[in-house]
Parts: C-alpha cells; sequence; structure tokens
C-alpha cells in the first residue's frame, strides 16, 4: 500500500486478526482498528461506515450505544421489573437523509431482539431512522 492512499475494505478486512472463541451462531470474532467485532459481517459493515465516514456522507459513528427500553419499576402490588436495555451495533448521523440512524447487523434475527427491536421503534422512531443490515 502506497504512503497517503487509504485502504480499501478488502485490505482492512484482510489485516483483520481472528480471536479465539466459540459463539452461540457460529460468529467469529473479528478485530479491526483494535475493536473486537462479534462476526465478520459486523466488522465488514464498520469499514464500510468508516469509509463513507471519511466520504463526509455520515457523521458522528458511535459503536456499541446502549439505549434504556423501560425503566426499573415496581407495580402497585410490589411486583419488580427491571431496567430493560438495548445495546446498537452502530449509531451515526447520515448526512443525506439528515436523520440520525440507529443501526444492527444481524445473520440470525433471535425473537428477544425482534421484541427488543419493535420496542425501541416505538420509544425512539420518531428521532432515529432503523436499519438491520
Amino acid at each position: 500500500m502506497k504512503r497517503g492512499k487509504t485502504p480499501s475494505v478488502k485490505e482492512q478486512i484482510q489485516k483483520q486478526v481472528k480471536c479465539e472463541g466459540k459463539s452461540k451462531y457460529g460468529n467469529k470474532k473479528i478485530i479491526v482498528d483494535g475493536i473486537v467485532f462479534h462476526s465478520r459481517k459486523e466488522a465488514n459493515r464498520y469499514c464500510e461506515l468508516k469509509l463513507l465516514e471519511r466520504a463526509k456522507e455520515i457523521c458522528d459513528l458511535q459503536l456499541q450505544v446502549k439505549f434504556e427500553i423501560n425503566p426499573k419499576f415496581v407495580t402497585a402490588e410490589g411486583v419488580i421489573f427491571n431496567k430493560r436495555t438495548y445495546i446498537a451495533d452502530f449509531v451515526y448521523f447520515d448526512r443525506k437523509l439528515m436523520r440520525k440512524v440507529i443501526e444492527d447487523t444481524k445473520g440470525y434475527s433471535t425473537q428477544i431482539f425482534r421484541d427488543k427491536w419493535r420496542q425501541m421503534q416505538q420509544r425512539y422512531g420518531k428521532e432515529y431512522l432503523f436499519l438491520i443490515t
């Protein structure tokens, strides 16, 4: 790679280092830019988003952002419901759409994910655009 040239997504992926261990769904953890991703698909999407950020199509890229779906509360009968949270893979501002985006990279969609995703859309749908890649 020549000095000053931005590496392509393919070149960045070739530099990735595999982590040890197995996941429930067979994903292999990947390290890119010193960040551990839970799958190659998520790492690839990160590389794409970094390129979009360099091209100034998106800005304010954040990873693993925690959102509160429901606060902890106690019913009149004394039943305790714990706080429910959702961690988004990526959050960024899309300059073309002029909207904040919450993006999740999924190879397999569980019922828990679909429930949380629906609740996130109900709570934050006016502020954010939601994408599953």
